[in-house]
């Protein structure tokens, strides 16, 4: 069987402008069926043009995207990851496929191309367009797709990755359709993770580790690898300093050790989540008498997170994570 020619699709990346990134999904884990059942829809003439997958960062959503894309153009529509359709995929050479992905915020320049890739005439059908991370799209490229979005040209599918589908403008979330993805069983990452590792691990550790970065991945395994005794006893310090009392070198050491961990509200709203569930837990399990107050703190906490999750969700996605760990730390009645 000849090969085609070897023409890449243009994707845009600030490292790299004209060599595409290996996509391989061989190792992805979750997902299971989801690129089937949406393969199956667009047979059924019954996919939505525009579809924006749904899911946590870290989760493996571009892996699957990348399987999603070798589904329609494998020669078995089973994204084998063998054949030269599911190589042209990987490798970044199938025509008829546009992978847009940046490591900044995607700007008019990217949605300019995408725009002009779609507007070819698609050598089969269908002709594909994944956006990695749709929510880092600046609203001059959005404003920029909205008509394509509005009216996409005949036999072209565009799917849409994001972690977060409330922070796309709301004429983008009104064009297109949300597909919600889970992360994987926590086993199954425990699993995977394991498997990865150079040097054993405990299973407490890499549970704990899952948790505290929201089951992405990505993060954990990089945290394990990566992450040196001292990050790892500042995060261990930082969580201990989250529940407790906030005195004046208690708050001018967390105020440090957040600058250090440079993260967004929604990130330190899930590490302070994850440290509350395991001080109940260590409350419930231990000797001493549980005391009114311990659960009224409790309560506490919990209702700031609540009004975290809640600000995030309808937009207020510039929280100021400062403001969020005072929100925290704030006085209780008890």
């Amino acid at each position: 069987m000849s090969r085609k020619p070897r023409v890449r699709t243009k994707t845009y990346t600030l490292k790299d402008t004209e060599t595409a990134p290996s996509r391989p999904w061989t190792d992805l884990i979750g997902f299971e069926g989801v690129d089937e059942t949406l393969y199956r829809l667009w047979h059924e003439n019954r996919l939505p043009q525009v579809v924006v997958i749904e899911g946590r960062s870290g989760i493996g959503k571009r892996k699957f995207m990348a399987k999603l894309a070798a589904r329609f153009f494998c020669e078995t529509h089973t994204a084998c990851g063998n054949c030269d359709a599911c190589q042209s995929v990987e490798q970044g050479y199938q025509n008829d496929l546009f992978w847009l992905e940046t490591e900044g915020s995607i700007k008019v320049a990217e949605a300019e191309g995408l725009q002009d890739f779609l507007g070819y005439q698609a050598s089969k059908s269908p002709r594909l367009a994944m956006i990695i991370d749709i929510e880092s799209m600046n609203d001059q490229a959005s404003n920029r797709l909205l008509k394509l979005l509005e009216e996409p040209p005949p036999a072209v599918l565009i799917f849409a990755s994001c972690s977060r589908f409330e922070k796309l403008l709301p004429t983008i979330r009104s064009r297109s359709v949300r597909w919600r993805v889970h992360p994987p069983l926590i086993e199954q990452s425990m699993a995977f993770i394991k498997g990865q590792l150079a040097d054993p691990c405990p299973d407490l550790e890499i549970e704990n580790t899952l948790k505290m970065f929201g089951l992405s991945i990505g993060r954990s395994l990089a945290h394990l690898e990566q992450g040196s005794p001292e990050q790892k006893a500042k995060l261990d310090r930082l969580q201990k300093l989250l529940l407790l009392p906030m005195k004046g070198d208690h708050l001018k050491e967390l105020q440090d050790l957040l600058k250090e961990q440079a993260w967004k509200a929604p990130d330190l709203a899930q590490f302070f989540e994850v440290a509350l569930n395991q001080s109940y837990r260590r409350i419930l399990q231990s000797s001493r008498s549980t005391s009114l107050a311990d659960f009224r703190r409790i309560k506490h906490w919990r209702k700031i997170l609540q009004q975290v999750y809640q600000a995030g969700a309808v937009g207020q996605n510039n929280l100021n994570v400062q403001l969020v760990a005072e929100a925290l730390l704030s006085p209780f009645e008890g």
